[in-house]
């Protein structure tokens, strides 16, 4: 995780500009296999949920359902975290 850290604030700038300026192929591409999402920081969560007010998530659907999708991975990460965390063998 420690290697991709660095990059994810870079991603979060430039994602809904790669929305707006290429094709949805290309840009299905990136979001996925960019996406930081599994790191399931506070971080992360916070800027997809606000990348949800951007005009690129107005304007393009396939955006929209991948920003939601994300914030759902995140969230059953940290569940799962949390019950990994929690879990007792007695």
């Amino acid at each position: 995780m420690a290697l991709i850290e660095p990059y994810a604030a870079k991603y979060y700038e430039v994602l809904p500009r790669v929305v707006e300026k290429r094709d949805r192929e290309f840009t299905e591409k990136f979001m996925t296999m960019m996406s930081p999402a599994f790191l399931a920081r506070p971080e992360d969560e916070s800027a997809f949920t606000s990348m949800r007010e951007s005009n690129a998530a107005k304007n393009h659907d396939f955006f929209d359902i991948f920003l939601k999708k994300s914030i759902e991975t995140i969230n059953m990460t940290k569940a799962s975290r949390h019950l990994c965390e929690t879990y007792k063998t007695d």
